[in-house]
């Protein structure tokens, strides 16, 4: 889809609400921006631990909102997903569960596993948009919020470095 000034400011100004709403919540660790070289998706990218990344993405080829959840450290991937088989629950059950504890009436989202097995695991959940210019209406940033909680809630236990006691590692510089 071809930029214009009202997407480009519609993409900037969605990244920004999220950037800044999240800027407090010491739940998430700083943000990075992320985007692919031909600019089909514009990431913001949020620490969640050790090579772990929550992610909100404009996506500009199909004009979409997607939200999700990477570990990049193959060891870590490997640990959170035993951890998802060991609960018998799939991954749409997860995430629809977190969702509804964020205040978001979604069910049973699509997540999707992007990448190829063996590759880190990368999940999202993807809606449409009618156009680009949609990015900064208040239902969809309401939306963005509601499933990035979503996301934290799913995997923000996974993602906190733990004592052998399951107590919470105190950072202690």
């Amino acid at each position: 889809m071809p930029f214009d000034e009202v997407n480009n400011e519609a993409i900037e100004s969605f990244r920004r609400y999220i950037e800044d709403s999240v800027a407090t919540d010491d739940r998430y660790g700083p943000s990075q921006r992320v985007d692919q070289d031909d600019d089909s998706t514009l990431a913001v990218r949020f620490e969640a631990g050790l090579s772990c990344w929550f992610e909100v993405a404009a996506c500009t080829s199909a004009p979409s909102v997607r939200v999700g959840f990477l570990a990049t450290d193959p060891t870590t991937s490997g640990e959170i997903e035993q951890e998802i088989r060991d609960s018998g629950a799939g991954l749409t059950q997860i995430v629809g569960a977190a969702f509804g504890e964020a205040g978001l009436d979604w069910t049973e989202p699509p997540v999707e596993r992007v990448g190829a097995e063996g590759d880190p695991l990368h999940l999202v959940t993807t809606f449409e948009l009618d156009e680009l210019s949609d990015l900064d209406r208040p239902e969809v940033l309401g939306k963005t919020l509601r499933m990035l909680e979503g996301y934290l809630l799913a995997f923000g236990p996974a993602t906190i470095d733990e004592d052998d006691e399951g107590e919470p590692i105190e950072d202690l510089d």
